[in-house]
């Protein structure tokens, strides 16, 4: 596609571009821009599961999230809802972004296991 071209394009980024339905009707055009709009919505979500991805894949193995306070905690409940939410929005890809998260959630699960543990000997 020429670069003139380029804006009369949908597409994620990095992704596929399908031309526009440059003489479609309104209510055509109307959908295309809205799954023009999901399409980036869901990129962008993506992306930020991605990163908390690797944010979770960095910590090690044998964490006690103990001195991490609370925090810890809210990037778990951060993430949480952001797969829900693309598993909502996309529900065929759902298996794929369980199969990407199983060491990940193998490393918080310990990690809290220790926390939860530390706590119980503090009481």
């Amino acid at each position: 596609m020429a670069a003139r071209d380029a804006h009369r394009c949908i597409g994620t980024p990095g992704g596929p571009c399908r031309p526009l339905p440059l003489g479609g009707s309104a209510d055509r055009i109307g959908e295309v821009l809205q799954l023009s709009a999901a399409l980036v919505r869901l990129s962008a979500l993506e992306s930020r599961l991605a990163g908390l991805r690797q944010f979770f894949s960095t910590l090690p193995s044998n964490a006690d999230f103990t001195r991490a306070g609370s925090g810890i905690q809210q990037q778990i409940e951060a993430y949480q809802a952001l797969s829900a939410e693309l598993d909502r929005l996309d529900p065929a890809g759902a298996a794929r972004r369980r199969a990407q998260e199983v060491g990940v959630m193998e490393t918080l699960r310990r990690g809290l296991e220790a926390q939860r543990k530390e706590m119980k000997a503090q009481k």
